[in-house]
């Protein structure tokens, strides 16, 4: 049998009724007589009426067409219907349906639920929405059964499909588990995810049904901490309430200002020993130009002593820049690592600062120790 003939088959079509034309009785006494009792031949000719009365008569109880047609089942995931379909040569729709069906004979409902959706995806049908009704009802999807059922509704093609698709939605009504999300009074930027999938915030606030089973619902927002709660929501006519409550603030780090003081003065540090080095350079080439012009006691012939005398005094501002530079450093060191939480009691840090000079220059050493 074709596909498009066994979808005649889905559903429970009532037995015809009254309407069905009944058939005449065969003529008797009644028929009108001719005056005096039949000859041979009025007798002969009354017996060919009456045969071609009830000839007339046995087809027409034999005809399929008038005769009360048997009663079909409502479709179910074991039917062997194919899905009506506004495109009936849709091979996709009718390969997922069929392999669907394959499935679902075989008790596999977890693999067929899913082609009887994408069936339906394929190309919307009665059959395809009846069945994933009836497969998801299997495995106690109740709010996805109902919802299947539901959308079979207008897709029936005839009085007895129809019925057969309110009389399931009817029947799960009264089973489904329905949960409602309450958000909080005021939470700019609020998103709520159910089971990982983001919900638009007309479905807050109102009574949905679910599948039976453990959920997960999420909120967040911009800066504040996510809020997650698992439930168990299985008690079959119950509506679960899930209040979000206000969102926690994210702890922001901050930078201490006692951190901030102790870069800004260890940079100032860094940029006296920097200086300090320069001029160590400075007086150390001095210093050279002017000794062949000394003489063993130091003492130089003129120009050489004037190049001394420079070569002296850039040494000394490259000692004190050392000493302050150095200082600087070291206190910006126990500053920043001496801010935030107070410490711990225990050794603490400490520096110190080495100022050296010779006849090639001059610098300092800065040594910190915990």
């Amino acid at each position: 049998m074709s596909p498009a003939a066994t979808r005649e088959t889905l559903g429970a079509r009532p037995p015809l009724g009254d309407g069905v034309p009944t058939l005449r009785p065969p003529l008797g006494d009644g028929v009108p007589t001719l005056g005096a009792p039949y000859g041979e031949g009025a007798r002969r000719a009354v017996r060919s009426r009456r045969a071609l009365l009830i000839g007339y008569a046995l087809f027409l109880i034999a005809s399929p067409a008038l005769a009360d047609p048997p009663s079909r089942p409502a479709p179910s995931a074991s039917d062997s219907a194919s899905p009506a379909s506004s495109d009936s040569g849709s091979a996709l729709a009718e390969a997922l349906f069929q392999e669907a069906l394959r499935l679902a004979k075989a008790g596999k409902f977890q693999e067929a639920c899913p082609k009887f959706a994408a069936s339906h995806r394929a190309s919307r049908s009665y059959g395809a929405a009846f069945n994933l009704g009836a497969c998801d009802e299997e495995l106690g999807r109740t709010a996805s059964a109902w919802a299947a059922f539901s959308e079979a509704v207008p897709l029936a093609r005839d009085g007895g499909e129809r019925a057969d698709a309110e009389e399931r939605v009817k029947a799960l009504r009264p089973r489904l588990v329905r949960r409602r999300i309450a958000p909080p009074a005021s939470e700019p930027g609020l998103t709520i995810t159910w089971d990982g999938a983001p919900l638009e915030r007309a479905a807050w606030d109102v009574d949905v049904p679910i599948d039976p089973g453990t959920h997960e619902i999420t909120a967040s927002a911009p800066g504040k901490q996510a809020w997650t709660k698992k439930i168990d929501a299985t008690k079959e006519g119950e509506t679960v309430t899930l209040q979000v409550p206000p969102l926690v603030a994210v702890a922001v780090a901050s930078w201490p200002l006692q951190r901030t003081l102790g870069l800004a003065t260890g940079g100032l540090g860094v940029a006296g020993v920097v200086v300090g080095s320069v001029l160590g350079g400075l007086a150390s080439s001095r210093w050279n130009e002017a000794k062949p012009l000394c003489y063993p006691d130091n003492t130089c012939a003129p120009p050489g002593a004037s190049m001394a005398a420079e070569a002296r005094t850039l040494a000394h501002g490259s000692t004190a820049s050392f000493i302050a530079g150095g200082a600087l450093v070291a206190t910006g060191v126990v500053l920043f690592l001496t801010s935030g939480a107070k410490a711990a009691p225990g050794p603490s840090a400490k520096a110190r600062l080495d100022p050296w000079i010779g006849p090639d220059g001059a610098g300092s050493t800065v040594t910190v120790s915990f």
